[in-house]
C-alpha cells in the first residue's frame, strides 16, 4: 500500500480480517540437550553440537598438551583431542570406568572428544526453564557453564564449548592445538 493512498471500504474489511488471523505456528521454545554425569554433577550439551557418542578408544599422549587433555585418538580418519572433564572440574580420576563414554563434539571447525562418567539421555525442556549461569569465579565465563536448566527437580549445567576449547588451546604451553593436530596428522601419512 502506498503511504497516503485512500483505502477503499472493501480493503478495510480485508485488512480487518487479516488482523484477526492468528499465526499458524509459534516458534518452538523447546531445547534438546544431551544429559550426562561427571562426578555428582549433572551436565548437558546442546544436541546440535554433538557429533557422536563412543566407547573409549586408544589414546596417544601428546607432550606439552594442556593439563585437561588426556591425549589424542584417531577416529574416522581424524585425530581428535580427548578432554577429561574430571580434570577440568578438579575432580579425582574415575575409578568406575565401565560406564565412561566419550562425546565427540563440534566446536566451530574443530572436533573434541570429552570424557564423561555416564551418558544418560536426551532431554527436551522448555527454554523458560533456563537460568543464568552462576558466577563463581573471576567472571561468568571461567566456570565453563553457559546456562543452567531446571529439569525434574535438578539443575543441569550446559557446557560452554567455546570456553572449553579455549581452555584446551590456552593451556598447551604455547603450542596452538591446531598445530598439534596438523603435526600428528602429518606423522600418520
Amino acid at each position: 500500500m502506498i503511504l497516503g493512498a485512500r483505502v477503499k471500504p472493501q480493503q478495510r474489511s480485508d485488512m480487518a480480517a487479516m488482523k484477526r488471523v492468528e499465526p499458524q505456528s509459534r516458534p518452538s521454545t523447546e531445547v534438546s540437550l544431551l544429559h550426562f554425569r561427571v562426578g555428582r554433577g549433572l551436565f548437558a550439551l546442546e544436541v546440535s553440537s554433538v557429533r557422536e557418542i563412543l566407547a573409549p578408544l586408544e589414546i596417544v599422549t601428546v607432550p606439552h598438551s594442556a593439563r585437561i587433555v588426556l591425549g589424542v585418538a584417531e577416529h574416522r580418519d581424524q585425530v581428535i583431542p580427548i578432554v577429561d572433564l574430571r580434570r577440568r572440574f578438579g575432580l579425582p580420576p574415575n575409578t568406575e570406568g565401565r560406564r565412561s563414554k566419550w562425546i565427540v563434539i563440534e566446536v566451530g571447525r574443530h572436533l573434541l572428544g570429552i570424557v564423561v562418567d555416564e551418558v544418560s539421555e536426551v532431554i527436551r525442556t522448555d527454554a523458560s526453564h533456563e537460568r543464568p549461569a552462576p558466577q563463581v569465579g573471576p567472571n561468568r565465563e571461567s566456570t565453563g557453564i553457559s546456562k543452567v536448566f531446571a529439569h525434574q527437580g535438578a539443575l543441569v549445567m550446559v557446557l560452554n564449548l567455546e570456553t572449553l576449547y579455549r581452555a584446551v588451546e590456552s593451556d598447551t604451553l604455547g603450542t596452538p592445538l591446531a598445530a598439534i593436530e596438523l603435526s600428528l596428522a602429518g606423522q600418520r601419512s
